[in-house]
């Protein structure tokens, strides 16, 4: 995990935070990138979509400048394909990838986050209610992937957005064996 250091609440899309990204992509070289949805509740959000669809084509140009942390000079990477993964209803989705064999672990991921969900125990402490915190928000993100899970013929799907065509080999990729 790397942390930016970006101002919560305040993500932009200025030269200077494009360049943490570029720097990020050119140490990993990851061939897909995963990053927010255009629309989302949070401002940060749509922000980070936007800086980093900046960042992934600034990555591969040659006339940008990164060092590494030993501050020698980075070579061009751009990633064969990113793709925004959608938390919202109002955005079609261009493809689904089934989860339904690895949703429990998505969900135990989620709690391992304790502090930012509701529980019965921190809701008696009278902690700050936040849109994530209230009792529904767990029960919303099931629903959710219920529902991607029911326009793909499956029990629980993930929805993506490509910015650019999906392009396949054959129709016969299509044909699940």
């Amino acid at each position: 995990r790397v942390n930016c250091r970006l101002q919560d609440g305040g993500i932009t899309c200025d030269t200077e935070s494009q360049d943490k990204i570029v720097q990020i992509i050119r140490t990993y070289r990851p061939n897909i990138v995963l990053y927010n949805g255009p629309k989302d509740r949070h401002p940060d959000h749509e922000q980070a979509h936007t800086l980093i669809r900046y960042a992934i084509f600034r990555s591969g140009l040659s006339k940008i400048h990164t060092r590494d942390e030993n501050g020698v000079q980075q070579q061009p990477w751009r990633p064969q394909r990113h793709f925004s993964y959608l938390l919202s209803y109002d955005s079609t989705p261009d493809f689904f990838v089934d989860v339904s064999d690895s949703f429990s672990q998505k969900m135990n991921a989620i709690l391992a986050y304790e502090t930012q969900f509701y529980s019965d125990q921190k809701h008696l402490q009278q902690e700050p209610k936040t849109y994530i915190s209230r009792p529904g928000f767990l029960d919303m993100i099931e629903s959710r992937a219920r529902y991607f899970g029911e326009l793909s013929h499956c029990s629980y799907a993930e929805a993506f957005m490509s910015v650019e065509p999906l392009v396949v080999p054959s129709l016969h990729s299509f044909v699940l064996e």
